[in-house]
This record gives structure tokens, C-alpha cells and sequence, in this order.
């Protein structure tokens, strides 16, 4: 299994992309370069080894794999102004500033769409905690 080290990072502005390099500041390259209007928020999930990002500008939410490839839109359709992200599990949940909700979908399909939690105002981020059950420890029964 490979060991990655990486750093991932948004630029803003005219020329909009998603960057990584190695956390060392080397090997600096391009992820996503085209297709947004405002990047917003961006999650890199090691397990599927993909980033995730909201544009909302354009009311989405997209991935790709960590070298830009096989980039595709989970949600395109509804979002009102999507912002923070964080993934846990087989979801992506996401906060929609502009209609006061956390979200999530299904990270391969885009499927599953459920609104978690409404009426919440002023929403900024979103930070998901997975702990492995307690049922995993080891326990003596020896006498």
C-alpha cells in the first residue's frame, strides 16, 4: 500500500483551480483547472482516494480522483448556495448556506439525496467525527 502525503488547496479569483503538491511544497500540480464559477469548499476523502468540492456559483457539487480524472457532478440540481463538506462513510455531507440545511448524498453515485438537519442559520462549516465501535476492544474474562 502507498503512503500518501499530500496537500490540497483551492485558488480563487479569475483562474479559479483546485492544486496539490506533496506536503513538502514539491511536485506542485493542477487538479481541476476548468468548469467553475465559485469554488467554495473542498474535502479530500483518503478512502476513495477523491477530492470534493462545492461551486456555488453554479449550485454543485463535483469530484474527481486526486490526479483530476474521472471528475463528475454527485449533485447538480436544488443546491441554493453550497458551502463546507465533509465525508464520512459511504456520504458526503455538505451545508447549504442559502437554505439553512445539511445535506448528504451517496460520494460514488450521487444518489440517496437526504436532508439531515433544517432551519439552521448562518451555517459556516461542518466536520464529521467516525469512531470505530467499542465492541472492538479487548476485553479479559479471565480470572
Amino acid at each position: 500500500m502507498s503512503l500518501y502525503r499530500l496537500l490540497f488547496w483551492t485558488s480563487a479569483g479569475r483562474y479559479q483551480q483546485i492544486e496539490s503538491s506533496l506536503l513538502d511544497g514539491t511536485s506542485r500540480r493542477t487538479v481541476v483547472s476548468a468548469g467553475f464559477l465559485t469554488l467554495s469548499s473542498l474535502m479530500v476523502d483518503t478512502a476513495s482516494r477523491q477530492v470534493f468540492w462545492t461551486d456555488s456559483g453554479q449550485g454543485r457539487l463535483e469530484s474527481a480522483a486526486y490526479d483530476g480524472s474521472a471528475r463528475r457532478s454527485l449533485v447538480d440540481r436544488g443546491l441554493h448556495e453550497p458551502g463546507a463538506l465533509a465525508v464520512a462513510g459511504r456520504h458526503v455531507y455538505w451545508v447549504d448556506q442559502g437554505a439553512g440545511t445539511v445535506e448528504r448524498v451517496d460520494r460514488e453515485t450521487g444518489t440517496e439525496r437526504v436532508t439531515v438537519k433544517t432551519r439552521l442559520n448562518d451555517l459556516t462549516d461542518i466536520i464529521s467525527v467516525v469512531r470505530p465501535s467499542s465492541d472492538s476492544r479487548c476485553v479479559s474474562t479471565s480470572t
